[in-house]
């Protein structure tokens, strides 16, 4: 924090000298760095007045190539406030100027930007095509680090799909990359411990994540946020709640400060999935219902269809068979989307849960073969050490394994 304030005034007065002397150049600079200052900070309304500010200097300018860089820095904001189609405008603006550019780690730095805007809508075949050419571009230019943190976006995509092997793989060429540095390696850490997470080994997920919070960075608001949202994940698949609905609701009110809207959300349907757990399934049903209706209105498919996933399981708790078919129904067509088989298989299971409680005997086991299919392409696409936690945690995985 205090590294921050002495740069801010180092920053603030070389805005001041350059607007004395006139020098355009070093003024969109210093706007520039006071912005990336602010976004890093968590401030990202400041942020975009300082990053729009330059860029009017550099329309008058017309440097091609600074021109893109600010139009793609203001798109990350844009991004990392959930606003997509803004955040579009000003991405595929900067890629005009930039194919125009040998600047190739600003082309790299624009097509991960494009990436993370496709992920996080739920476009995974663009999302990995964009993070794969930035992949290519951060290799030729030697930058490891960039590299590994594209190699741990891409493992996320793996994992959302159940391909866990290659996510684990992603997750090991980004550490080969950076292993020297065990400030970088805080990305890795966390990413294999959402790997462990999802397939459903608490254990190792919980000792990842010890190994990231000797590495955290206390001026990282966003790293910290994300772990401890992978915390409070992980306490709730080991069962050890205690308090969990408080850290829950802290960690959503601290995103929503900092405008972390994807983070936010997530929080928020992980706590009414805990909500749902202890019983308190009006509450489950409220919480869901608001966080799916954001995930509708901001189209974050993937966590769209987490949330449609839990509030079906909450309405059918309280006998709405019919709107919990809706919504499992929901979250198949969009897992459908991305090819999410983990969503897409408990969807499914739910739906012949339903089907099975209606007396739809011949649909249930249709559906119960459906999802016994997608269980046994998972589990080929999972270590086979950590199979039998897969079949743990998730019921339609179970006979597959066998």
């Amino acid at each position: 924090m205090q590294r921050n304030e002495e740069a801010r005034r180092n920053l603030d007065e070389a805005l001041t000298l350059s607007q004395q002397e006139g020098d355009k150049t070093m003024e969109s600079l210093a706007l520039m760095n006071l912005g990336n200052l602010e976004s890093d900070s968590g401030r990202l309304g400041q942020a975009l007045e300082y990053h729009r500010r330059s860029l009017d200097i550099e329309w008058d300018r017309d440097e091609q190539t600074e021109l893109a860089i600010r139009l793609n820095t203001i798109g990350e904001v844009f991004r990392r406030q959930g606003l997509f189609a803004d955040a579009l405008v000003y991405v595929e603006l900067a890629k005009d100027y930039l194919e125009r550019s040998e600047d190739l780690k600003n082309k790299a730095l624009n097509r991960l930007v494009l990436g993370r805007i496709e992920k996080s809508r739920g476009n995974y075949r663009p999302a990995q095509q964009a993070l794969l050419e930035t992949l290519q571009l951060f290799q030729q230019i030697s930058a490891n680090a960039d590299a590994a943190k594209t190699h741990v976006i891409i493992a996320g995509l793996y994992v959302d799909q159940g391909r866990f092997e290659e996510a684990l793989q992603a997750v090991q060429a980004a550490a080969l990359l950076v292993d020297t540095d065990h400030k970088k390696m805080t990305d890795v850490d966390l990413a294999r411990a959402d790997v462990f997470l999802n397939i459903g080994d608490a254990a190792r997920a919980s000792a990842e994540l010890d190994r990231a919070s000797r590495s955290l960075d206390s001026a990282e608001d966003a790293e910290r946020l994300a772990y401890r949202l992978l915390r409070a994940s992980i306490l709730q698949l080991s069962g050890s709640a205690p308090g969990l609905s408080s850290e829950l609701e802290e960690i959503a009110r601290t995103a929503s400060a900092l405008e972390l809207t994807e983070l936010r959300l997530k929080a928020t349907v992980e706590l009414g999935r805990l909500y749902l757990e202890q019983g308190a399934v009006d509450q489950s049903v409220a919480v869901l219902v608001r966080a799916r209706g954001e995930a509708v209105e901001r189209r974050l498919r993937p966590v769209q269809a987490a949330a449609s996933l839990a509030l079906a399981k909450a309405l059918l708790r309280f006998g709405r068979t019919d709107d919990a078919r809706r919504y499992a129904s929901e979250t198949v067509a969009l897992a459908e989307h991305f090819e999410g088989r983990p969503l897409i298989a408990e969807g499914i299971s739910l739906l012949g849960e339903i089907a099975t409680s209606g007396g739809q005997t011949a649909e249930a086991a249709a559906l119960r073969q459906k999802a016994r299919e997608i269980a046994v392409s998972v589990l080929a696409q999972t270590p086979r050490e950590l199979s039998h936690a897969l079949a743990a945690r998730y019921s339609w995985a179970h006979d597959a394994a066998k």
